[in-house]
């Protein structure tokens, strides 16, 4: 049986070189402790005004400048270069307004047709993953905006960046698998390849509660892990709790230790 420390999973350097790692280590650094700790709310925002046409997405903003940054490092990014980027990403924060509602217009079957909630500081709720809807939105804002070279450094320190999240979210469930039915190193290893190549809904984000909380089991792709199991061990996964996961975004100490690109 093993720890659920997802910390150790192995790189997806690959034959990048020490170059590659280390620079992907830098980025990594910003973005990886940022999805999982996104959580802990050290800091409260402004209650929403009831009266208000939408809900307030101030709490979005950390989220932005996490992947400003990001891209910063990725492109080698100017600081002439950084101005209309964080313009056009000051428009692409306003334009999340669109994703953001309260729980009372969130409508009676919102909750039980969603396996994964994400949540806002004044429980503000998100009609999408709004971790995917900033990547893409940075991906598409920054092409135009700097040279081909630097878009295809940012598009290979994204795929880095997928792989390298993959590889944590797998490593976690498979400990929180082998605590609860243990598993042997024969079916970790057939599980582990399943996973990282057939788990299409994969999101680092939904481990979150898991990663809180070892009683919360995360949604998982049951047809892929069930054939590996033996009968006792299909009867417990079976058993466990599916309620549906919260993901929980407020301001942390780490978010807000990036630079500030939407308040300049």
């Amino acid at each position: 049986m093993t720890s659920l420390d997802f910390r150790h999973s192995t790189s997806p350097f690959g034959r990048g070189g020490v170059q590659t790692a280390s620079r992907f280590l830098v980025i990594a650094a910003i973005s990886l402790p940022a999805l999982l700790t996104c959580s802990v709310t050290l800091g409260q925002e402004p209650a929403d005004n009831p009266d208000a046409k939408t809900p307030s997405i101030a709490f979005l903003k950390p989220l932005v400048n996490v992947e400003l940054s990001f891209a910063k490092i990725a492109c080698e990014l100017t600081d002439d270069q950084m101005k209309p980027i964080v313009a056009e990403a000051k428009k692409a924060h306003q334009a999340m307004a669109d994703i953001v509602i309260r729980q009372d217009a969130a409508g009676d079957d919102f909750f039980t047709k969603n396996n994964v909630i994400f949540t806002g500081p004044n429980d503000q709720l998100m009609v999408v993953n709004p971790f995917k809807r900033i990547r893409d939105d940075v991906a598409k804002l920054l092409k135009p905006l700097v040279t081909e070279d630097q878009y295809t450094k940012f598009t290979e320190e994204s795929r880095l960046r997928e792989e390298y999240e993959r590889e944590a979210a797998v490593h976690f469930l498979l400990n929180l698998l082998d605590l609860k039915l243990v598993l042997s190193t024969e079916q970790r290893k057939r599980l582990h390849e399943k996973l990282m190549a057939q788990w299409q809904d994969l999101d680092l984000h939904i481990l979150d509660s898991s990663i809180m909380d070892q009683n919360d089991f995360p949604p998982a792709p049951d047809h892929l892990i069930i054939p590996e199991l033996n009968d006792s061990q299909q009867k417990l996964l079976v058993a466990q709790t599916r309620d549906s996961t919260h993901v929980y975004i407020g301001e942390d100490e780490l978010l807000n230790s990036v630079e500030g690109w939407l308040d300049q």
